[in-house]
């Protein structure tokens, strides 16, 4: 059996797929296998469908538009998931094509590896297990991740940041599948999110800052 299984979640397969498939087999040095079944359904659905194909100990769970740009990543990533018995998810540094970091969240120390904080969802490794899935009352995308990584936290586990592993993000396909933030299913998800999670107006911390998606 192979050492990690990667899962790339895939509404549709095209050329950012192929991409994202390709960078993978460019750069990854460890014992590993790729799971895709393009499924025109949530991310959720999708995120659990693959979780179900897998058969490693450990799965890096990703979307299908990334490029992956130090040789063995995926090695690190591993590497910091061994460092004690309690990590949930790791993830890594999250960069636009140009390598800016995306969003509003603030860029790691170059080369450290950081516990708590925010954490991005478009990719991450972990162990699976059946207690933590991927709550399928989400619809589409965004808040699903959120959510998966609150159950983590719920059974005792923490997250980490890897910023010797940097990530791009083409984005394009997430802002075709989103439709921009304004779109009714997106409030709807945001609300279940809160019902779900918030106590007394605030989120679960996931350490130094409050985690969001």
């Amino acid at each position: 059996m192979c050492k990690v299984s990667m899962l790339i979640r895939c509404y549709e397969y095209n050329k950012y797929t192929e991409n994202t498939i390709s960078s993978i087999i460019k750069t990854a040095r460890s014992d590993y296998d790729i799971i895709i079944h393009p499924r025109k359904a949530s991310a959720a659905v999708n995120s659990n469908m693959l979780l179900d194909y897998a058969r490693a100990d450990k799965v890096i769970l990703m979307d299908d538009d990334l490029e992956f740009v130090e040789d063995g990543w995926d090695l690190n990533l591993l590497d910091t998931h061994e460092l004690c018995g309690y990590v949930g998810c790791v993830a890594p540094q999250l960069t636009d094509q140009d390598g800016n970091n995306i969003g509003p969240k603030p860029m790691r120390e170059p080369g450290s590896i950081s516990i708590g904080g925010e954490v991005w969802g478009a990719i991450l490794l972990f162990s699976p297990t059946p207690l933590i899935r991927y709550d399928e009352n989400y619809i589409k995308t965004t808040c699903d991740d959120t959510d998966f990584l609150y159950q983590w936290l719920e059974n005792g586990f923490i997250h980490m940041t890897d910023t010797t592993v940097h990530v791009k993000h083409t984005r394009e396909l997430s802002a075709q599948k989103a439709g921009g933030n304004k779109q009714a299913w997106y409030h709807q998800n945001y609300a279940y999110l809160t019902n779900k999670w918030m106590v007394d107006g605030k989120f679960p911390s996931f350490g130094d800052i409050n985690y969001w998606e």
